[in-house]
């Protein structure tokens, strides 16, 4: 993970500070080398090593030197046989160390005159060009200066963009985000470039050592879920649960990978982050609020000034509440207005709701338009969304094709107040108009690759990585339908599919050994596609419970042996089943290895009599239980129960 250092420390910025911590960048001399980044500092934090980095050009800086700062060359240093760990000590740069030994090993004449900056407090860096704008507490190290610039709330008051595609979003103000390419949602209106190219994730091959991620991404098999909260799919899809409260902590004050380098799309793990918010694939709520509120700053081409404020004065729940809204609507005269300026059918917003295309719209009755009136209508393109009533009525509306919300099948969701109305409006479309999220890749033939599924009544195609993986992807929920019929799985047959033998049905072989239980064993605390062997059963104790378990019912473990209780499923052998439990009468349960272990393996407790030290208060015999009476709680003495009374 990269992020800029300009948030940290900036030139020239002059203070006192009696101590500093030591500071060693990486990656100093990729200047000349043209490469990006430069100028690195690397921290752990949060179980992880952050690099942050410049990517600026130097040429781009003014630097001016500060006559305090003295400059010393290797032949110097050398004089004064100062060693590369007294220059590490000195927060020299690690690249500057490295060339300074390689001098004095080697006595390359050719390094003599490369210089060292001894840089003067507060001052730091390759050419002391740097100093903290941010320095709370003297005696902190670095790691402690940067965790602590983190408990500062992040909130931008602007987007930041991914400018190496050109995207029209429908509005100048709105802009796309990396998270939001090849995430299957179309976010760009311009020929659908942000998921054009995407097609060859769809059928991107990963090794055996392995694991692919719902994005089509490969990572090492080794970190797929492995009950730690840092992943490494960018989509989050590698975990398969997590601790709400402790992530959201992390992603508000660290900057970790939960936060800078994780795409939270609508399937994605981390997309339980946020249940309500209509989906966007950026973990980042503030941009996500920035995004709504310029959707509804931006006035549509085909409104007047006067209608656009009336209108939005009565129809967004953000707006209703302002001074200026409640003054001009009062006595209904926002009513009025809107009448006498708005057109007779009225598109809000100016941007798509959903999937690059998809509007609302509505009739020109103010009196019913109000923040929790369902809309009128639903336009959109024809070409990207089918599968609606074909009797329906149809109206062309600013070259979009437009009917009424009740023949589209769609219910309008209200999540109550506080909540933005253009979030209820997106997050009801994206539920109901699935189909209309149609993606046309470049590569036409796509579709027809042996490593896709065409879903049914429907141009869509997905990778066949994603059958029967919990996640609907095809609009009629067909790639989810995941039956085992005479031994084959439906929708199709593949190896990239696991049977159930016991429950009759099929899941993806992401989902196996992902530490949730799909395939429950009947009358068992195992699951077929939590086996033993995904762990390792040399040291079952950091195994799952379902593979414990997997372990302990396959395999007969020498201490659950008669222990009272049937671990081991059960064996045929010679027409018998047998179990852990089998012919116990012949295994004393009271023996060296259950004496005094603290739980009744005897079903008379015959094996922890004895065991505990008595004292003045109770005047039991050896021979004897210490047992507490129900009701008055009075301690009492009770022999065991003779083995001829127990029923099992």
């Amino acid at each position: 993970m990269i992020l800029l250092l300009n948030i940290y420390f900036v030139l020239i910025i002059c203070r006192l500070i009696i101590t500093f911590p030591q500071i060693n960048f990486h990656l100093t001399d990729s200047i000349n080398n043209h490469e990006l980044q430069h100028d690195c500092l690397r921290i752990s934090i949060s179980q992880e090593i952050v690099s942050f980095c410049l990517t600026d050009s130097m040429s781009e800086w003014n630097i001016q030197m500060n006559p305090a700062d003295s400059k010393l060359t290797f032949n110097d240093l050398r004089k004064r046989n100062i060693t590369s760990q007294q220059l590490y000590q000195w927060s020299a740069p690690i690249d500057l160390i490295e060339q300074y030994q390689l001098f004095l090993n080697l006595n390359q004449s050719s390094l003599s005159e490369t210089i060292f900056y001894n840089c003067t407090k507060p001052r730091f860096g390759p050419q002391c060009q740097y100093e903290f704008i941010y320095f709370p507490f003297e005696n902190m190290t670095l790691k402690e200066t940067i965790s602590q610039f983190y408990q500062i709330k992040y909130e931008p008051t602007s987007l930041t963009c991914y400018i190496h595609l050109e995207c029209d979003r429908g509005s100048k103000s709105i802009c796309l985000d990396w998270t939001e390419i090849c995430d299957e949602q179309v976010n760009c209106i311009n020929n659908q470039i942000d998921e054009k190219f995407c097609g060859q994730l769809l059928i991107n091959e990963c090794r055996d050592d392995e694991y692919r991620c719902r994005n089509g991404q490969c990572i090492s098999r080794q970190f797929a879920f492995d009950q730690s909260e840092i992943y490494e799919c960018i989509d989050g899809s590698d975990i398969s649960s997590f601790d709400f409260d402790k992530i959201v902590k992390q992603t508000v004050h660290l900057p970790t990978i939960n936060r800078e380098d994780a795409s939270c799309t609508s399937n994605s793990a981390l997309a339980t982050i946020d249940l309500i918010q209509a989906r966007m694939s950026t973990c980042d709520m503030q941009r996500r609020l920035l995004i709504f509120q310029s959707s509804i700053d931006e006035k549509p081409k085909t409104l007047s000034n006067i209608c656009f404020f009336t209108f939005s004065c009565t129809f967004y729940i953000e707006k209703i509440t302002l001074p200026i809204c409640k003054d001009i609507c009062a006595y209904e005269r926002c009513g009025l207005l809107i009448n006498k300026t708005c057109p007779d059918v009225i598109i809000v917003p100016s941007v798509p709701l959903a999937f690059g295309h998809v509007y609302v719209g509505y009739h020109r009755q103010t009196h019913i338009v109000t923040y929790s009136h369902n809309p009128d209508l639903i336009c959109y393109d024809a070409k990207l969304c089918r599968n609606f009533k074909s009797d329906a009525e149809l109206l062309t509306i600013d070259n979009k094709t437009c009917r009424r919300t009740q023949d589209s099948d769609i219910e309008f969701r209200q999540f109550g107040w506080g909540v933005s109305t253009l979030n209820s409006l997106a997050t009801s479309v994206h539920l109901y108009l699935l189909h209309c999220n149609t993606i046309f890749y470049d590569d036409v033939n796509i579709c027809h690759s042996p490593f896709t599924y065409h879903c049914r009544n429907s141009s869509k195609c997905i990778s066949i990585y994603d059958l029967c993986n919990r996640f609907q992807d095809c609009d009629y929920g067909d790639d989810e339908i995941c039956p085992l019929i005479n031994g084959s799985c439906l929708p199709m047959e593949s190896n990239l599919l696991f049977k159930c033998q016991f429950n009759n049905e099929c899941i993806s072989l992401s989902r196996f050994g992902n530490n949730i239980c799909d395939c429950r064993r009947p009358n068992s605390r195992s699951c077929e596609d939590e086996p033993f062997i995904v762990c390792d059963s040399q040291n079952l104790e950091q195994c799952n419970d379902y593979n414990r378990n997997d372990y302990a019912e396959n395999y007969i473990s020498f201490p659950t042996i008669c222990d009272g209780f049937q671990e081991l499923l059960p064996i045929l052998i010679n027409g018998s089943n047998h179990t852990d439990e089998t012919e116990c009468q012949y295994w004393p349960c009271n023996n060296t290895y259950t004496r005094c272990d603290g739980f009744w393996n005897c079903l008379n407790g015959a094996d922890e009599i004895g065991c505990e030290q008595n004292d003045a208060l109770v005047n039991c015999s050896s021979n004897h239980h210490i047992c507490i009476k129900p009701g008055t709680f009075e301690i009492m003495c009770l022999p065991p129960m003779p083995s001829l009374f127990l029923t099992f």
